[in-house]
């Protein structure tokens, strides 16, 4: 089995790219992060992007998710995840859309039906 990543400042510079290329926030999309890192500075620099909505240390990211969207009464078709490796697969599987970045896990590429291009 694949080693899960962890989170750290130098992984979110294309979640940063993404972010501000689609405008996501400034258009009035929720943006969530659920991960399973416990870093303060990655915290940080999230919100920094205007994501409010940030679950750190999360070792069970499919009931993070079931909790948050129960709470926020969302609709799961509605929803795009983004993830990267094997503790997102089980969210992804679930979802209206799953995304990924390029240099995600095979088996995350593997249901994802759009995948991040590369950043400059």
């Amino acid at each position: 089995m694949k080693q899960q990543r962890k989170s750290t400042l130098n992984s979110l510079f294309p979640l940063n790219n993404f972010i501000k290329e689609t405008n996501f926030i400034k258009k009035g999309y929720r943006v969530a992060i659920i991960t399973g890192g416990n870093s303060q500075a990655v915290k940080q620099a999230l919100m920094s992007l205007g994501i409010d909505d940030i679950f750190l240390a999360q070792s069970d990211k499919l009931q993070c998710y079931k909790d948050y969207i129960y709470e926020n009464q969302l609709n799961e078709e509605e929803i795009v995840y983004m993830g990267d490796d094997l503790p997102d697969y089980e969210v992804m599987k679930r979802e209206g859309i799953a995304a990924c970045p390029n240099n995600a896990a095979h088996e995350i590429k593997q249901i994802s039906i759009y995948f991040q291009p590369k950043w400059r």
